[in-house]
């Protein structure tokens, strides 16, 4: 009867095997002169793929019954459906289409591609016990597919921030040049951002200081359900990237970037610091090139197109991150009479659709002031680093002598607590598959310095105004199960 239908078994027109399903035929009346459609639906057996010829579940027996017999018995077998639709005309004519409908519920992503890169960041508790933080030249891409698309792309030269111990007080952030988007719609984009310097707290160089900073074009598309930032990712060769940076200013100044938490309060007098310069520096340069860049994509290619899921992250310094400039004993000014000093030539790392590892890489030098020995001069001992994988170098021992006083050593540990390079790290997946997942270079070099403050006058050290410092973050996420 026109309209409704019934259970029964046999072959659904395009399907080969002899199975169950629940037909619905439309006929006269309901369709155009000359038209009827059969509804062919079946339950089938979820996939993780979108390729995967899914088996048909046949209900149990009393599927839908009305009585109390069937009490429960309405429960469905499955939450995918399969719908064939067979449109006859003209009498010898027909034409036949194919859809699969599951539950709207947020699935478990089909595809995530992830990327995110950071120069710089230092994080340390001033003399109220606030959190005072610093981030340069950062890019954080995200790509999903699951019963939606959403791609989603933000870049930051730069940003300063201050979170209150007590949650009381609020202090708004100091940020450089910006961009971010989300797609839908299709495309989001926001053009290309510039900042002049900006300064956190008093005077003329404050507590934080970030030069002048730049982003390029930032956006992202879900068009023709391939999620991607920027939207053009897919065009020339090297393939367009989203970008931050600090970028020289002419050089002088108070320099390109400068963290400091003497916000207030006793600075710990046993590190020698000066109080007229940041703690972490990079100084200003000629011209106006970038001195801490960033750079990420992520793109889902169309199935069968060859191409895999990729996310790729980089970032990279050209002037140099100065650790405790100003020093005294330090005779040497050409990295600003720094402790030491941490040059990142570039440090990258890209993740491939069902490949278990990640190709990553970073670069670069490490100089430390030492003093061999009482009656020999002082000099910067540069340490240069590369890692493609595996172990990672080892950095000088904490116990190395910087200077002597009195034919005494004080040795590196005065001021550092610890230091390392680091390799990637492996996470479990999250899509369920079993050969891909998130990897991170957490950095490239990590810092954790002394107690930089006291907790009064002739107090003891503050053991939360150790800064953290870490150069070079890169990590990323290429999952594919359609």
């Amino acid at each position: 009867t026109s309209g409704t239908g019934a259970y029964a078994t046999g072959t659904v027109p395009g399907q080969s095997a002899s199975t169950g399903y629940y037909r619905v035929d439309i006929g006269a009346g309901a369709l155009p002169s000359g038209f009827t459609q059969s509804i062919y639906s079946q339950f089938l057996a979820a996939a993780t793929k979108i390729s995967t010829v899914k088996s048909v579940i046949t209900p149990a027996a009393g599927y839908n019954s009305q009585d109390t017999a069937g009490a429960g018995a309405d429960q469905p077998p499955s939450l995918l459906l399969g719908v064939t639709v067979v449109t006859t005309y003209g009498g010898t004519h027909s034409y036949r289409t194919y859809t699969e409908i599951s539950d709207s519920g947020h699935d478990a992503p089909l595809v995530l591609a992830q990327a995110g890169s950071t120069a710089l960041t230092v994080d340390s508790h001033t003399y109220d016990g606030s959190l005072v933080s610093a981030v340069a030249a950062q890019v954080g891409l995200d790509a999903t597919l699951s019963n939606t698309s959403t791609a989603s792309a933000s870049a930051l030269g730069g940003r300063f921030s201050r979170d209150d111990s007590t949650g009381t007080l609020v202090y708004p952030d100091v940020v450089g040049a910006s961009g971010s988007v989300a797609s839908p719609p299709v495309p989001a984009s926001v053009g290309a951002q510039t900042s002049s310097a900006v300064t956190a707290g008093s005077g003329s160089c404050g507590w934080g200081r970030i030069g002048s900073t730049a982003t390029s074009t930032v956006s992202a598309t879900v068009a023709n359900a391939q999620p991607r930032a920027p939207m053009d990712v897919e065009t020339g060769s090297p393939a367009p990237t989203i970008s931050s940076s600090i970028n020289a200013n002419g050089g002088g100044g108070c320099g390109a970037f400068g963290y400091s938490n003497v916000l207030s309060g006793v600075p710990n007098p046993a590190l020698g610091l000066s109080l007229s310069l940041p703690q972490v520096s990079v100084p200003d340069a000629s011209g106006s090139g970038p001195l801490l860049k960033s750079t990420g994509s992520v793109d889902t290619p169309a199935l069968g197109s060859g191409s895999q899921v990729t996310s790729i992250a980089t970032t990279g310094l050209t002037g140099p991150v100065q650790i405790f400039p100003g020093m005294s004993f330090v005779t040497d000014a050409t990295y600003g009479r720094a402790l030491v000093v941490v040059q990142l030539a570039s440090a990258s790392i890209t993740c491939t659709a069902n490949l278990a590892t990640a190709t990553a890489a970073y670069s670069g030098s490490v100089l430390v002031w030492t003093q061999p020995s009482p009656g020999t001069a002082g000099a910067y001992t540069t340490v240069p680093f590369s890692y493609t994988g595996g172990a990672v170098q080892t950095l000088p021992s904490l116990t190395t002598p910087v200077t002597y006083v009195a034919g005494a050593p004080i040795r590196l540990s005065t001021w550092l607590q610890s230091w390392q390079f680091n390799g990637v790290v492996q996470q479990a997946p999250l899509t369920g598959t079993a050969s891909v997942g998130s990897h991170t270079i957490p950095a490239a070099i990590t810092i954790d310095t002394q107690p930089t403050l006291l907790t009064g006058i002739g107090g003891v050290a503050d053991a939360g105004s150790d800064l953290a410092i870490n150069v070079g973050r890169v990590s990323c996420v290429s999952e594919d199960i359609r």
